[in-house]
């Protein structure tokens, strides 16, 4: 801007200087996130989770799944509320064997008399020499090996459940505990107390992730012709 001053000799110059103002704008920016609440009898998997899954005070057993607040779904051959008791198949109205019929946990034998064999559809008996090694005796060996393998990874299953929800439990009592020291500034929050907190959610998501390879291999266990013969399909 233009304005006078004196120069040398007493004389009136005009001249230029440069001035600065200082300014400024506020800027905002917004970040949308969806967050998901579960209804009572419901939980998520983590707490970033944006689905919910029922809660079962009790584990279903036996292969069964938890569909609804301490709703059991079970597996054909179980029944009771949390799939714990074995269905009798021998006793129900329908038959299943033309001579013997022997229960098992979760499903059922047949068996001949002397001098008879089981056919091949594994229920009916028949005369004569029992089949050469593709017959069903031979494939009922192969089931009940794969029934010992199953049983195992269910209980391997229910292991890891067991220490998956006491984890959750106590990341629950974390979480409320991390909400009541927030409104204190984040920087006097201990080294050692972030730590533990990272570690334990990691020690979910890890524990999480077994439990669901182990589900998934248990839902991959067949016969190596994906099947038992006819009628021997649960």
């Amino acid at each position: 801007m233009p304005y006078l001053t004196l120069c040398a000799g007493r004389r009136i110059c005009s001249t230029y200087r440069t001035t600065y103002r200082v300014a400024w704008r506020e800027v905002r920016r917004e970040v949308q996130q969806t967050h998901a609440i579960c209804c009572q009898g419901w939980k998520k998997r983590h707490p970033g989770a944006l689905t919910c899954e029922a809660i079962c005070a009790k584990p279903c057993l036996n292969g069964g799944v938890c569909v609804g607040p301490d709703k059991c779904e079970c597996a054909p051959g179980w029944g009771g509320k949390h799939c714990h008791v074995d269905v009798d198949e021998c006793r129900t109205s329908v038959t299943l064997c033309s001579h013997r019929c022997f229960n098992t946990a979760g499903s059922f034998t047949c068996g001949c008399p002397q001098g008879l064999v089981l056919g091949p559809d594994g229920r009916a008996c028949a005369e004569g020499s029992p089949e050469p090694p593709t017959s069903a005796s031979i494939l009922s060996v192969a089931v009940r090996e794969a029934e010992q393998d199953e049983r195992a990874l269910r209980r391997e299953i229910r292991e890891l459940r067991g220490r998956l929800e006491g984890l959750e439990q106590w990341a629950a009592q974390a979480g409320a505990w991390v909400r009541a020291v927030l409104p204190m500034p984040p920087e006097e929050l201990q080294p050692e107390q972030v730590a533990e907190l990272w570690g334990r959610g990691d020690r979910i998501e890890s524990l999480s992730d077994q439990v669901l390879l182990l589900e998934e291999r248990l839902g991959t266990c067949s016969c190596e012709d994906n099947s038992l013969g006819p009628g021997l399909n649960r």
